[in-house]
This record gives C-alpha cells, sequence and structure tokens, in this order.
C-alpha cells in the first residue's frame, strides 16, 4: 500500500513539473509582458518577456510599483482604472505608456483580470507602439491628400459656379 502511495505521488510530482516548465516556457517565451501585480500595485511576477520589451529584467521589477514604469501622464488614468476593474467587473483594459530602461517609450494595453481572492491583478501587456505610429501615419497622409485635393477642386467649384450663374441660357454640350 506504501510503494503504491510513493508510486502515486512520483507520478503526481512528475506532472507538476510538467505542468511548471510548460508555464515557464510560455510565460518566458511570450510576446507580451505577463505579469501580476498585488493590491498596491506592486509586480508579484514578472515574465522575462519584459527584459526584451521594456529593458528590466524580472529581478528588476519584483516588488516594484507598475505605476513607477508609466509617463506622468498616464499614471492617474491607470491607478483609476485598475481601481475601476476590481470594484467592477473584475477584468478590463487599461491603455498607457511605459517608459522603458533605455528611456524609451511603449505604448501598450493591458488586458487585466482582478481576482479578489488572492487579491491579485493578472495582467498581460500588449505592445501596441508601432501600430499607434502606422495610425499617426495614416492620419497624416489622409490630412496631405485632403489638402492637396481640397484646393484643385474648390478652383474647379467656383469656375464651374461662374460659368453657370453667369450664362443666362444653358450651356452648349
Amino acid at each position: 500500500e506504501i510503494a503504491q502511495l510513493e508510486k502515486t505521488l512520483a507520478a503526481t510530482s512528475l506532472k507538476v513539473a510538467e505542468a511548471r516548465n510548460r508555464q515557464a516556457v510560455i510565460l518566458d517565451n511570450s510576446a507580451d509582458v505577463i505579469c501580476s501585480l498585488d493590491a498596491k500595485l506592486k509586480f508579484s511576477s514578472v515574465g522575462e518577456a519584459a527584459g526584451k520589451i521594456w529593458g528590466f529584467s524580472a529581478d528588476q521589477l519584483l516588488g516594484k510599483s507598475a505605476l513607477s514604469l508609466l509617463t506622468p501622464d498616464t499614471i492617474d488614468s491607470t491607478s483609476a482604472a485598475l481601481e475601476r476593474i476590481a470594484q467592477t467587473s473584475g477584468e478590463g483594459q487599461v491603455e498607457n505608456i511605459v517608459k522603458c530602461d533605455d528611456g524609451s517609450s511603449k505604448n501598450s494595453i493591458w488586458t487585466v483580470l482582478w481576482s479578489p481572492q488572492k487579491r491579485l491583478y493578472y495582467c498581460v501587456v500588449h505592445d501596441v507602439t508601432e501600430l499607434r505610429t502606422v495610425e499617426k501615419l495614416k492620419q497624416h497622409f489622409i490630412s496631405v491628400a485632403s489638402h492637396y485635393l481640397r484646393a484643385p477642386l474648390t478652383s474647379v467649384t467656383l469656375n464651374v459656379s461662374i460659368l453657370t450663374e453667369s450664362m443666362e441660357a444653358d450651356l452648349p454640350a
């Protein structure tokens, strides 16, 4: 009976170790930062992607306030959004700008799930910097194109208007 129990414990231990290895591989190779924050918004766990994306190692971030990584103009809105998530639905998204270790800034969307039992925020942080840059370029292109199209169209409209107003009879084909 004890041998059977030992065999079962060994098999369970092996399955737990495999699950932990899979979890570590997912966290470490994710394209997004996967982390958890405690109720005071301090990092309690961080995936290795933080080093690739933000330049901060997991060890540097553990125990550090997530708000300390944000630009001053996004701290209050992020804090309020996280508090609202904890008090209402328990899940939501927060958009902010993260200051990286190299001094650059990254536009980020945080998908957040609040666990009232563990009093933790589980977060997946997606870098949308390139998307925001493309959106700005698109808006600039539309602005420039509409400016260059507006001038000739206005000129043509004025000429047609002058012709139709100055002619008492119908215009010939």
